[in-house]
């Protein structure tokens, strides 16, 4: 079951272009980064959260 939601939460990230894959997976293993756009949206994030919260 979580495995199914993380392969569902990867997908979301990957078509709004937030995180990217980085190779082929070898042996299973995925690599993923942060694209820009991604960045961007954790930095509007954090604003609103401290902005609200500290």
């Amino acid at each position: 079951m979580k495995t199914q939601i993380i392969k569902e939460d990867l997908d979301f990230l990957l078509k709004a272009e937030l995180i990217e894959q980085v190779d082929a997976p070898e042996v299973g293993i995925f690599v993923y980064h942060t694209t820009e756009k991604g960045k961007d949206a954790l930095n509007k994030f954090y604003q609103l959260i401290t902005q609200f919260f500290v």
